[in-house]
């Protein structure tokens, strides 16, 4: 008897663990039905640990705590610009195989500085972007899923949205968000309604002050923004006062507050109730770019107390999205990814009094200064320079054809003048670039894979550690787009049902994001991918 009971209890003792080993593997293989990629645009690796006791439980830290944290994330190319950092997050692929050399670069064809979503039928779309991108894949490798991106840059909605999603971002002509005809020019009816409403309206005439005035300072000496360059009228210091109008002045100033981040949270919130996402038979697709910590970086530096105060006042808008999120499509079918598309370095200036080689450097001085030097050299009358647009020197070639001059001597020539250039760290040929014949070393690789040869230029520059590079050199207090760790340095998180919590220092890149969304949705990865997927989610989740 007691045998036959011992069999029995041994019997229904292995049919439970396989009832509940079953149920694991199906409840670990249902997907999410939203995948919600969220980017904020300039936000350090640094940058939330720092002000961790300022924020609350229901946005930064709900994933911070609760999801895969990956502390040491850096992208592996120089490029660190917004179209070149958002490309990598969606697509996981090198310069070469996405094409966003930069925000900017120099059309040969058209002979004049292009952006990365200019397209002369639509005015803007994703053409340029070589590779499909992880909201494409979905939208392809899954029956019903839909894609959207919300930001406050055409560039930073475009890139993510592909070509089989839709973009809308934050106009700052109108205050409206708008769409290219690249997707459609059927008007979408809610969009209009939400436009025709003016909900930007509300912060007319607002003024922007600290939200915990006890806590406001940053970690900057500088406490009344000796060097920062804020919007006309906003001011140096707190209170920052946005125009008492509706007008392009004031749509141009909202930016450069936190309230932009508010608003473009508002609009995500109406499109994912309207559009029903996360509702459909399969998951959904939503990248949110925020580019408030940016505009406010690029205004006051990183270390200033406007840099702190929207990092806080984001924190409270985002747990509140977060919560909506929960209640209409629930957090637990919910995949979130949070990153950034590059880091921000201190204002020159102030590296500069704190001792450092820092300073500035300015393109339109630096292509007369090698256009003045190399018809000296080769004796001629033109400039063989045509542009000089960062991180890229561009020659002339038709003109250095025609003068019968050896490309090959005017490459090196321009390279030799440009290393001469204050500021001015390397300064290496196409050439070289496209043959590997560069310094095995991690900085030279990451230059490597920052390098596209139909949009880069003939000789890339890569600045001086602390050096400001950028098309307007006194466009802003401070910026990004150097190989340097500052500008590399990332958060990562995964967060969603059967993920974290988890810390984890290993190095990694964003690279990975794209890939290992698709590992999880078992589809097929953006066609440029190369980047590895990152084990620790496909493999507990």
């Amino acid at each position: 008897m007691y045998e036959a009971v011992g069999r029995f209890f041994s019997r229904f003792a292995a049919i439970l663990v396989y009832a509940t080993a079953t149920l694991a593997v199906a409840h670990a293989a249902e997907p999410p039905r939203l995948v919600l990629q969220i980017t904020i645009d300039q936000l350090r690796g640094d940058m939330l640990p720092r002000y961790r006791d300022r924020l609350g439980t229901s946005g930064f830290r709900r994933l911070l705590d609760g999801g895969v944290w990956y502390t040491n994330a850096n992208y592996g190319t120089s490029n660190t610009f917004t179209a070149s950092g958002h490309a990598v997050l969606v697509t996981g692929a090198d310069t070469a195989e996405h094409g966003m050399v930069g925000n900017y670069w120099f059309d040969r064809t058209l002979g004049k500085r292009v952006t990365s979503v200019f397209d002369p039928e639509f005015v803007v779309s994703p053409r340029s972007l070589l590779s499909t991108t992880i909201g494409d894949e979905i939208v392809s490798g899954l029956h019903g899923a839909r894609a959207f991106a919300v930001a406050g840059k055409d560039r930073s909605a475009i890139i993510p949205a592909g070509r089989r999603g839709r973009a809308y971002w934050y106009s700052d002509d109108t205050g409206a968000f708008g769409a290219s005809a690249y997707y459609g020019k059927d008007i979408v009816q809610w969009v209009k309604a939400w436009n025709d409403a003016k909900p930007a309206d509300r912060y007319s005439g607002r003024s922007w002050t600290p939200l915990d005035a006890s806590r406001a300072g940053g970690t900057s000496d500088e406490s009344t923004n000796r060097y920062a360059v804020p919007y006309p009228g906003l001011g140096k210091s707190f209170p920052h006062p946005l125009p008492d109008r509706r007008d392009a002045k004031f749509y141009e100033a909202l930016p450069e507050t936190p309230f932009i981040d508010e608003l473009m949270l508002d609009f995500s919130r109406e499109l994912v109730t309207r559009e029903n996402l996360g509702g459909g038979p399969s998951p959904d697709y939503l990248s949110i770019s925020l580019s408030a910590v940016d505009y406010v970086g690029h205004a006051y530096g990183p270390n200033s107390a406007e840099y702190a105060d929207t990092i806080v006042r984001l924190d409270a808008v985002l747990g509140r999205f977060l919560d909506f999120i929960d209640q209409r499509v629930g957090i637990g079918r919910t995949l979130i990814v949070l990153s950034a598309d590059h880091g921000v370095d201190e204002i020159p200036e102030v590296r500069a009094a704190q001792g450092y080689d820092a300073g500035r450097l300015y393109p339109d001085k630096i292509l007369e200064r090698v256009n003045s030097a190399l018809k000296s050299r080769f004796k001629v009358n033109d400039a063989l320079v045509a542009a000089f647009v960062p991180p890229g020197a561009y020659l002339d070639r038709a003109k250095i054809a025609a003068l019968g001059l050896d490309a090959s001597s005017v490459e090196s020539a321009l390279a030799e003048e440009l290393r001469g250039v204050p500021g001015i760290a390397y300064a290496i040929k196409r050439s070289d670039l496209m043959t590997g014949n560069v310094p095995q070393t991690a900085l030279m690789r990451q230059v490597q894979r920052g390098f596209y040869a139909a949009r880069s230029g003939d000789v890339v520059i890569v600045q001086k550690q602390f050096w400001f590079m950028y098309v307007d050199p006194e466009c802003c207090a401070s910026m990004h787009g150097s190989p340097y760790s500052y500008d590399t340095f990332v958060p990562v998180v995964f967060a969603g049902d059967g993920l974290g919590p988890a810390k984890i220092a290993r190095p990694v890149e964003p690279a990975s994001i794209a890939p290992t969304i698709a590992a999880i949705l078992g589809i097929t990865a953006p066609s440029g991918s190369t980047a590895p997927v990152l084990t620790e989610i496909v493999e507990h989740r």
